[in-house]
């Protein structure tokens, strides 16, 4: 018998009542509930991040079959819906770019110089050429042949700029890729990627264990 009077003397004693209670429970309620929908919101699958990274490659031999290693640091990320169609779009019309510099000779199933997409200064050759498109087939064919290098796959030492992003969210086990490598350097040691990614990780590692 005693309980429900010191239950209600507690009740006053910090000021609220049974329907102020019931209120405040139903509005915490609510604002839960409204949390929740905005995250399931923020974290659709079609909503991906964005990055924009630093890939440094480099190949462990001089040789075109040598294995490389590979060092990504991100330094901007952004929640875009649907974020892969932006990288879809840089690959179109890099692939544009290179029909248009080959001209009607180009085949994108024929053996030849159609291996691989052009980096940065030949883009810059291409958007500059005002010739017709037989003379540029004959530059071409004069050219010296490249020694064979790719941004991963580099002949040496390679500073790329890298956009990658999943294509669902928050985990995905497919993502795309597009490199554009800014500066290659030559006959550089193959152990300095790796050695750069070890000492890297010892730095780091006590900030991210802490968080």
């Amino acid at each position: 018998m005693p309980l429900f009077p010191e239950q209600h003397s507690l009740n006053f004693d910090h000021g609220t009542s049974p329907s102020a209670n019931s209120a405040h429970t139903s509005s915490k309620a609510n604002s839960v509930r409204n949390s929740a929908a905005s995250n399931a919101t923020t974290n659709s699958p079609h909503t991906v991040p964005l990055f924009i990274s630093l890939l440094i490659s480099q190949s462990f031999f001089h040789h075109e079959k040598s294995p490389a290693s590979t060092l990504i640091i991100p330094f901007f990320k952004k929640e875009i819906p649907y974020a892969y169609v932006i990288i879809v779009i840089l690959e179109f019309i890099t692939a544009f770019l290179v029909k248009w510099y080959y001209g009607p000779s180009y085949n994108l199933i024929s053996l030849g110089y159609n291996t691989g997409l052009p980096d940065l200064n030949a883009l810059r050759y291409a958007l500059g050429q005002s010739s017709t498109p037989a003379s540029r087939e004959s530059n071409r064919q004069n050219q010296q042949q490249p020694e064979e290098s790719t941004p991963l796959l580099p002949s040496g030492l390679a500073f790329n700029i890298s956009f990658s992003s999943p294509f669902t969210a928050p985990t995905s086990k497919a993502s795309t890729l597009y490199t554009i490598q800014l500066k290659q350097i030559k006959n550089m040691p193959g152990f300095l990627v790796p050695l750069a990614a070890l000492m890297l990780y010892f730095i780091l590692a006590p900030h991210f264990k802490a968080n």
